[in-house]
């Protein structure tokens, strides 16, 4: 028999329809199906919880694209992987929504920016993207940038870290952490003055994007 009690389940149930004897239990032993399996399956099927094993709709972080799929929670937990741009995707609605009816679990996230876990998902994304983060703010912060050198190495640094860790521009991520390195950057007048590049936020992300976009 199948692996998914709904699939074991309909088999079943086409089985039954095509029942003309008028012993149903004797047809149904000799086409590979007795009693007791058919109770197994429907009690199985009970046990499976719809909530849990239906389709799921995530909107995916990296590439932005609406992802539906069927997917069982249950068997196969709350990680799964983007069809479109294959980055991780976290099921976070349905991890919100997991009471025994569905219902909304109040304090129900426990995600951690700064390690970007959960108790789903206990390994992070990728091993270092925190720190190589947190290493190109401490540069930008330790830098007046009034030499074009240094903008250049921040770039370099940036692009290194965007094309390493699946950040591509116009998305979610990216801008996020793009305007986090342009909150620091701004803290400095003459860099933000000194070049035309970086007179606003926009000219910003245009410079920060050209060796990756």
């Amino acid at each position: 028999m199948e692996a998914n009690p709904r699939l074991r389940l309909s088999e079943t149930a086409k089985t039954l329809r095509s029942c003309t004897g008028e012993d149903h239990f004797d047809y149904l032993c000799q086409h590979g199906c007795s009693p007791a399996e058919v109770a197994d399956e429907i009690e199985e099927y009970l046990r499976c919880s719809t909530l849990t094993d239906h389709l799921v709709t995530e909107v995916c972080p990296y590439c932005e694209s609406e992802i539906e799929m069927r997917w069982s929670v249950k068997d196969l937990g709350y990680k799964a992987t983007c069809p479109v741009c294959g980055n991780r995707l976290m099921l976070c609605d349905e991890c919100r929504h997991r009471g025994p009816d569905g219902e909304l679990v109040p304090g129900g996230c426990d995600y951690d920016s700064e390690s970007d876990t959960c108790k789903f998902n206990d390994v992070g994304d990728t091993p270092g993207l925190k720190a190589e983060l947190r290493f190109i703010l401490e540069f930008a912060r330790e830098r007046d940038f009034l030499e074009e050198v240094e903008r250049r190495q921040l770039r370099a640094l940036w692009s290194a870290y965007c094309l390493r860790h699946d950040r591509c521009c116009d998305t979610r991520p990216y801008d996020e952490e793009l305007l986090e390195l342009w909150n620091e950057i701004n803290k400095n007048a003459d860099a933000v003055a000194g070049d035309a590049d970086w007179s606003c936020y926009e000219r910003f992300d245009l410079y920060m994007g050209q060796d990756i976009s």
